[in-house]
């Protein structure tokens, strides 16, 4: 692919921007880095083959959109293909209903593990909602996009996005009660 000199510029400074939220938001979704840096690798090929002849060539919130869009089809994409790789192989996932403790600000090693407890709880509970709650859920509060840029980025309103991530928060609720854990105890 031959890129010109001002568009390499400007394609460059569009990845340094972003490269960070978008493995971000594939490693959250994925769990796995490789796969995660090979698609992140693939956001940016697919943008810049389908911009390299745009002018202008997106930029700002909207390359950040569009990237979030590619992202979002790429990854599922690639749980369509990992399921029929995988089927045979997907064990069950049980967490166990263990009480967490509690700890003080002054133990710092306790406060970390504390801390990749909730994690793993939180991701956990994130694997039970459908892909599209997942993903507004990720884009919401991990990666902080207002409703009207998860709209554009998963094609819907922003008040289909509100509503989708009121049903997704319920079911994370759901979700939670069922394992035992009350996050409002620890918050």
């Amino acid at each position: 692919m031959q890129v010109s000199p001002p568009e390499q510029q400007i394609f460059e400074a569009i990845y340094k921007e972003h490269r960070n939220d978008i493995y971000a938001f594939i490693l959250h979704s994925t769990r796995n880095e490789t796969s995660a840096s090979d698609l992140t690798q693939d956001v940016f090929y697919n943008f810049i083959k389908r911009y390299q002849d745009t002018d202008p060539i997106p930029s700002g919130i909207d390359a950040r959109k569009l990237l979030f869009r590619i992202a979002r089809n790429l990854t599922i994409n690639y749980f369509k293909s990992y399921y029929q790789v995988n089927v045979d192989q997907v064990e069950e996932i049980n967490v166990p209903n263990i009480p967490l403790q509690r700890t003080s600000p002054d133990n710092e090693p306790s406060r970390l593990v504390f801390k990749k407890e909730i994690r793993n709880i939180l991701d956990y509970l994130l694997s039970q909602l459908a892909e599209k709650q997942r993903t507004a859920i990720i884009l919401r509060y991990d990666r902080e996009l207002k409703l009207k840029e998860i709209g554009e980025i998963m094609n819907l309103s922003p008040s289909g996005v509100f509503r989708l991530l009121d049903k997704a928060e319920k079911e994370l609720i759901k979700q939670a009660q069922k394992i035992g854990f009350e996050p409002e105890l620890y918050l």
